[in-house]
């Protein structure tokens, strides 16, 4: 635990880390907060004070009179995170905004970091131009219009000529990408601590204010209205931004939004972390010789005995295939965030890699079925856990090696053209794994027995 500021009561922990806050006491407000919080953060009351327990969430959680901030550090701390959101989304801000690496070295919040790079991205949208489009409006005018609606006419003008009821299209910036953008700017701006960031937010709130009624703005359906194409393009990195930090803060009803001082703003790293590890591999693959695909769903696996039928699905992470091996070679893949280096692996993970193993074994090929499982590095040098499954008469039946990624090298590397040393592990084992020879490639690793 480190102490950011202790008059203004800001901590910071890293992610998998536990202590205990003497003298500090929930307000009503904060109560409700950490009730919120409850799957993703444990916060519990003390005689004297509150013991915090973080898990695979980080971000800011922001309580009447203080605050914690979780630190991915196993990603590169804040830094870090922003530059693997940037990778698996594609969003590119912190490549065009020093303004950021500058608030991170002073102590700033994930966070106001990240509503740095949202108001930048909404300057941009503004300085390509502000999109207009064909809105549908329902009004009472003084002279026909579009549409008009004699039903309605009837039961609220009868015999009225200067009243007309009609719907017509209004050409009109209010539209729903201006809409979220104004309504997340707004949210941030009653957020964020750093003035730098609060101004940049406000500025461009300004601007979106101007076009846009927010009385009727729904995020959640909004979410699904909108359509990349080529007029609104441009909208689409200020979007996922928007996206990002409403999810963060787990907004669904803007009106509610910004009623109290308490927030929190949380990103599960178990979700971003296997996402990242499918478009780390699909980066580097050899795409002529392998296919990588993410989370697909397998219904073929687990069936009723009795009629055959599918009984439930199996979702792998990720899954390796050879394209041009015959029959197909299946490499399944889980990747975990959680921190294998210092402790041993889950037993619910190693049942579950074993089910992958044996699921997608090819039974036409003498192989030995093999899954990998795939955890960040706390370390400078991490060695890969083999494990295996052994029968009765002492034969491995299965095996699983859990590899650890060094998420800040990899990064690195993919800035750079290079390959880190565990990205080289893992292609190794794939290639061998698909050459029917597992054991070769086993025996040419250091391996910790599990």
């Amino acid at each position: 635990m480190k102490v950011i500021d202790l008059e203004h009561r800001i901590f910071e922990i890293s992610e998998w880390e536990s202590f205990c806050l003497d003298g500090l006491e929930l307000s009503p407000a904060d109560l409700k907060l950490v009730e919120d919080v409850k799957n993703q953060i444990s916060i519990v009351e003390l005689k004297s004070g509150l013991k915090i327990s973080a898990q695979s969430w980080v971000g800011v959680l922001r309580f009447d009179n203080f605050e914690i901030r979780v630190v991915p550090k196993l990603a590169g701390e804040n830094i870090g995170l922003i530059e693997m959101i940037e990778f698996t989304t594609g969003i590119s801000g912190l490549k065009e905004n020093v303004g950021v690496r500058t608030l991170d070295s002073q102590g700033s919040s994930l966070f106001d970091l990240l509503s740095l790079l949202f108001a930048k991205a909404c300057e941009k949208v503004s300085r390509i131009g502000l999109l207009s489009d064909y809105v549908e409006r329902e009004d009472t005018i003084q002279v026909l219009r579009g549409r008009f609606l004699a039903d309605r006419q009837v039961l609220r003008h009868f015999g009225q000529v200067d009243q007309l009821e009609c719907r017509y299209d209004e050409f009109e910036k209010n539209i729903p990408e201006n809409q979220v953008l104004s309504a997340v700017l707004a949210i941030c701006a009653r957020r964020v601590t750093e003035q730098s960031v609060k101004r940049n937010l406000r500025v461009m709130q300004s601007v979106y204010d101007e076009i846009c009624d927010l009385s009727k703005c729904d995020l959640e359906s909004t979410r699904y209205q909108i359509i990349y194409n080529r007029r609104n393009e441009h909208y689409r990195e200020a979007l996922d931004l928007a996206w990002l930090l409403a999810d963060g803060l787990g907004i669904r009803d803007i009106t509610e939004a910004g009623k109290t001082r308490c927030f929190a703003f949380l990103i599960d790293m178990n979700t971003l972390f296997e996402n990242f590890v499918y478009k780390a591999i699909n980066h580097f693959i050899d795409k002529k010789d392998f296919r990588v695909l993410y989370q697909r769903k397998d219904r073929s696996i687990i069936k009723n005995a009795v009629t055959g039928r599918p009984y439930s699905s199996i979702i792998p992470d990720i899954m390796v295939e050879s394209r041009e091996h015959d029959p197909v070679m299946r490499i399944p893949i889980d990747a975990k965030y959680k921190i294998y280096d210092a402790r041993k692996i889950a037993p619910s993970d190693i049942y579950q890699c074993f089910l992958y193993a044996y699921a997608y074994k090819n039974a036409s090929l003498d192989v030995l079925p093999i899954s990998l499982l795939v955890y960040p590095s706390s370390q400078d040098v991490s060695q890969p856990i083999h494990l295996n499954i052994q029968g009765q008469d002492r034969s491995s039946t299965a095996e699983i090696i859990a590899l650890p990624m060094s998420i800040p090298k990899v990064l690195k590397d993919i800035n750079s053209g290079g390959h880190d040393v565990s990205m080289k592990m893992l292609f190794e084992i794939i290639q061998t794994a698909v050459c029917d020879d597992v054991s070769a490639e086993v025996s040419s690793i250091t391996t910790v027995s599990g």
